[in-house]
């Protein structure tokens, strides 16, 4: 799997790894400077990920803040959260 296809998961674990490597002072200069600018990309990557959910969730609460779901169906229910999902 190339890096630029790590799920949230995995992105989070990688940067926690190189935060580890970072605090260790266990590794040159050169090689910290990659690393920061990795972790650095990493960190960008994964708050644009919670920005993306975060906007996911404030559409779902306000399509149904103040509607009464007990005339939906949960199909539609889930049709609705699947369009959010794909937006």
């Amino acid at each position: 799997m190339s890096k630029s296809n790590l799920n949230f998961r995995e992105t989070l674990e990688e940067l926690e790894s190189i935060t580890r490597q970072l605090e260790s002072d266990e590794i040159g200069l050169d090689e910290a400077i990659a690393h920061f600018e990795r972790g650095s990309k990493l960190a960008v990557q994964l708050q644009d990920e919670l920005k993306k959910a975060q906007l996911k969730v404030e559409k779902i609460k306000a399509r149904f803040d103040g509607e009464p779901t007990d005339g939906m169906s949960v199909e539609g229910m889930i049709f609705e959260a699947e369009s959010i999902d794909s937006e």
